[in-house]
């Protein structure tokens, strides 16, 4: 009987976990600037072909991609090209007929973008590409003095003096992806937020540890179980030149919550940041606000 009373206490838990998620809703999600506004440039001569690669907010948002020729009818491009992931979207003949043009894109977690140019130099194109229902970015320069990238809303993170050499441009994202999710599910349990936080340091990795400050929703907090506390996890590629199957969520960290400001603080040592999730070779780490039984 006994062995009953627990299997069916386990069942109940389990269930209240999947509500809990399944319930969980924001409404934060906004229009987005994932990629540029960038120019492309047409010196003389020859064509030139420019590539760039971008990442993914979220697979629930709606892409499109907006190109421009030139600005108020001066400097076109007479013969444009511009794909993603090898698919020509825009051409000469779409900015003939509207310009600028703009059209809805399907796009993966990593994607490239071409853009091909060609005829008289001087001329020049502007390329982005925007996500209706996507989850915001931030970008800020760190000194070497250190400093602090904040997302409002949803996460800070802060880097000390001697992080960087340079000055470094730092992004800091929230997004929504189920590898991700998959990831997270793998080596992680218990009620989570739905999103991630994502800090891209382009091709330097910071040196030193790092603070980060997560927002905790109101929503979220009434949802758990008195039973479970909140902390933070960090994705950890280890070691170095593991396989994808190494990269798993750790809260072997401390991370305290603070039910007056309903943040959660952190610190993280410089390895969260790996360069070997992306094509681009780019140094990334990522966050999450999850929970643990107390």
């Amino acid at each position: 009987m006994e062995s009953i009373k627990r299997y069916f206490v386990g069942i109940l838990g389990l269930c209240s976990i999947l509500l809990i998620n399944a319930n969980l809703s924001f409404s934060q999600t906004t229009s987005v600037t994932i990629f540029g506004p960038k120019q492309y440039d047409k010196p003389k001569g020859k064509p030139v072909t420019y590539t760039d690669t971008f990442q993914a907010a979220s697979t629930t948002g709606t892409y499109t991609l907006w190109v421009q020729s030139g600005a108020n009818g001066l400097n076109e491009v007479k013969n444009v090209s511009v794909s993603i992931n090898g698919v020509e979207i825009i051409n000469s003949w779409d900015l003939r007929t509207n310009n600028p043009a703009s059209k809805v894109i399907s796009i993966q977690s990593t994607n490239t973008l071409t853009v091909t140019l060609k005829g008289q130099g001087g001329n020049y194109i502007t390329v982005k590409v925007l996500c209706e229902g996507c989850y915001p970015i931030a970008t800020g320069t760190i000194s070497p003095q250190g400093g602090t990238v904040t997302l409002e809303g949803y996460a800070s993170v802060t880097f000390p003096a001697g992080a960087f050499a340079a000055s470094q441009n730092v992004t800091v994202s929230a997004t929504s992806l189920p590898e991700t999710e998959e990831d997270f599910n793998v080596t992680a349990e218990g009620p989570r937020l739905p999103y991630e936080i994502r800090i891209n340091s382009g091709y330097v990795a910071p040196t030193a540890s790092f603070d980060v400050l997560l927002n905790v929703p109101d929503s979220f907090i009434a949802s758990l179980p008195s039973n479970y506390e909140i902390h933070a996890y960090a994705q950890i590629h280890e070691p170095p030149d593991a396989p994808e199957l190494y990269d798993h969520f750790s809260d072997d960290f401390v991370s305290t919550f603070d039910s007056v400001t309903k943040t959660v603080h952190a610190t993280l040592s410089d390895d969260a940041f790996t360069d070997l999730r992306h094509l681009d070779s780019t140094y990334e780490a990522i966050i999450i606000v999850g929970t643990t039984f107390k």
